[in-house]
């Protein structure tokens, strides 16, 4: 089997896997940043009656996996570099709707 010429070859991520740096250079909390997993009933937010507006209440013994992701938003030269020494010629990510 052979590809033709000008094969894309590369991967793709979401900005809630890779990111990290969840409340850095002004990013707002969204969704994935309350999220311990899939299925998870723990909403990570509560209502507080006094102010009428609902507040982050994150558990510090779980592991919120967007908060660290992969550190791309730090390492992302690194990253690129890494992935072009493996024949990476393409490379498609999302920007956190927060940022």
């Amino acid at each position: 089997m052979s590809f033709p010429k000008g094969f894309l070859w590369g991967g793709a991520v979401a900005a809630n896997q890779l990111e990290g740096a969840w409340l850095e250079d002004g990013k707002a909390p969204n969704v994935t940043d309350i999220m311990v997993g899939i299925g998870s009933r723990d909403p990570g937010l509560k209502w507080n009656e006094e102010t009428g507006k609902w507040e982050m209440c994150l558990d510090p013994n779980k592991v919120y996996l967007s908060h660290e992701g992969i550190d791309f938003y730090h390492r992302y030269k690194e990253d690129l570099a890494l992935m072009a020494g493996m024949g990476f010629n393409c490379f498609r990510t999302s920007v956190a709707w927060g940022r």
